[in-house]
C-alpha cells in the first residue's frame, strides 16, 4: 500500500489512541512520520513500531499547550525530513475528573482548542513550501449531541477550529494548503474518514 508515498506527516498524540493508529497506518501506506506526544516515552514506542513494520519514523516528546513547543516539532521534522506535507492534529483530552470545573474546562480548551490552532500556525510556512500541504483536525461527532459532563471535551472538539469550512483555509489562501475535519471513532482508523466527517479544502 503506497497511497501515502512521498508523504512526510507530523502526528500529534500519536502515543496513543487513534493517533498512534493513524501514524501506523499512515506508515504502512509509504509516509514517513513524526510521531509527537507529551509522553515521550509513548512517542517513541510509536515510532519503534513503525520502524519494525519497515517504515520511517521518529518520536519526539512535546506538549500542543506550549507555543515556543510547537515551533520545535516542526522544526525538528523539516530538518529530519526535509520538509512537512502533512499535519494531523490528534492530540486530544477528555474529562479531567480530578481537577476542578474550571481547572478542567482550561486544559481541555488549551489542549483540544488553542493546541490544534498553535500546532497549526507552526506548520504553517513548511506545509506551504511543499506545495501541497494538508492539515486534518481529528474532531469529536458528539460535539453535536448532548452528553453532560463529556461535552467540554467534545465541544471542543468541535470548535470553530475543527469546523466545515475550516478557517485555516481561509487564513492560509492563497496558500497551498488545504485543512479538513473528521470526527473521532474507533472505525475511523483508516484513511477514510469516519462518517459523519466535515472536509472543506482549496487550492490543493
Amino acid at each position: 500500500m503506497t497511497r501515502m508515498r512521498g508523504a512526510l506527516a507530523l502526528m500529534t498524540g500519536a502515543g496513543s489512541g487513534i493517533g498512534r493508529a493513524t501514524a501506523m497506518r499512515f506508515a504502512a501506506e509509504g509516509a514517513r512520520v513524526a510521531c509527537v506526544d507529551r509522553a515521550a516515552a509513548a512517542a517513541d514506542e510509536t515510532a519503534r513500531a513503525i520502524k519494525a513494520a519497515g517504515g520511517e519514523a521518529f518520536g519526539l516528546g512535546a506538549d500542543v499547550t506550549d507555543e515556543t513547543a510547537c515551533g520545535r516539532m516542526v522544526a525538528a521534522t523539516v530538518e529530519r525530513f526535509g520538509g512537512l506535507t502533512t499535519l494531523v492534529n490528534s492530540a486530544g483530552v477528555g474529562p479531567q475528573r480530578e481537577l476542578s470545573p474550571t481547572e478542567e474546562f482550561r486544559q481541555i480548551v488549551a489542549i483540544n482548542l488553542t493546541g490544534t490552532w498553535q500546532v497549526s500556525h507552526a506548520a504553517r510556512e513548511a506545509l506551504a513550501a511543499s506545495g501541497r500541504g494538508s492539515v486534518t483536525n481529528l474532531a469529536s461527532i458528539y460535539g453535536c449531541q448532548e452528553r453532560g459532563r463529556l461535552s467540554r471535551d467534545h465541544r471542543s472538539k468541535m470548535s470553530p477550529v475543527h469546523r466545515r469550512p475550516c478557517p485555516l483555509t481561509h487564513a492560509w489562501t492563497p496558500t497551498s494548503s488545504s485543512c479538513s475535519s473528521s470526527s473521532r471513532s474507533a472505525t475511523g482508523l483508516g484513511l477514510r474518514p469516519s462518517r459523519p466527517a466535515f472536509f472543506f479544502s482549496r487550492n490543493r
